[in-house]
């Protein structure tokens, strides 16, 4: 289990975010030589409005 939090200008969406960084921890772990079935469930955390706020301020 992966847990990321998006940047507060990432345009992309949490899906996007999520599919991508399954699919680039799934293709390393099986370049790496691991004969098994990597599981990986990505978590994507969004910024709190109010710490968003007092990060720009």
């Amino acid at each position: 289990m992966v847990y990321v939090q998006r940047q507060p200008e990432t345009t992309r969406s949490i899906e996007q975010v999520r599919a991508d960084l399954t699919q680039a921890i799934q293709a390393h772990l099986l370049a790496q030589g691991f004969n098994t079935m990597p599981l990986v469930n990505v978590i994507v955390l969004e910024i709190p409005a109010s710490n968003h706020d007092l990060q720009l301020s």
